[in-house]
């Protein structure tokens, strides 16, 4: 097996990590004192479409492959010195986006995915809940189908890009009996 990058994998990884290196690395040490997101470097980013890497290009991505993501995503990480940046755009990207790309009707793909891969909107991660962690299968939050609606009744103790986030992923037990297929992920807008 070779394991080499190609000459595409190559462009890829190096155009990221000038990117990243030129553009993302501005008061770092102000903003982390301070506890603050940089929307500015997030707007970069989301401009490169880096926020969207494997997303289907139909929807506003990269259509990247799974291993040109990571590469890409390596090359974020080497060049980008905000780790927290790094971590919000990874979970942003792999927690939330794919699973829209992949689970979400055509209508919630139309709605979000192109605002989230264009860095307008941020998209945070809500699983983990006191009791379990971050075990999707020992979820105590449930929802139940009222009409044509969910109501979702539980509380998550950690939200990736929580205090960021426009839209958030979360999941909930239907039929806890039913094992994985008893879980579900709903998109929610913070609005």
């Amino acid at each position: 097996m070779n394991f080499n990058f190609t000459a595409d994998q190559l462009k890829i990884y190096d155009e990221t990590l000038v990117f990243s290196k030129q553009h993302l690395n501005n008061n770092i040490v102000f903003r982390d004192i301070n506890h603050e997101f940089d929307l500015q470097s997030w707007k970069k980013l989301g401009e490169k479409k880096i926020t969207g890497l494997c997303i289907p290009t139909e929807y506003g991505g990269l259509g990247l492959s799974a291993v040109d993501t990571c590469i890409s995503l390596q090359a974020l990480g080497e060049g980008c010195e905000d780790n927290g940046l790094c971590f919000a755009v990874t979970a942003h990207l792999l927690a939330c986006l794919v699973p829209i790309w992949k689970f979400g009707n055509e209508e919630q793909k139309q709605k979000y995915l192109p605002k989230l891969c264009n860095g307008t909107l941020i998209a945070g991660n809500a699983m983990s809940e006191s009791s379990g962690g971050s075990n999707a299968f020992d979820l105590n939050t449930t929802a139940i189908l009222n009409d044509d609606l969910y109501i979702l009744n539980g509380e998550k103790s950690f939200v990736t890009n929580g205090t960021i986030a426009d839209i958030l992923i979360t999941y909930a037990a239907t039929n806890k009996d039913l094992g994985f297929s008893g879980i579900n992920g709903y998109i929610l807008d913070k609005k």
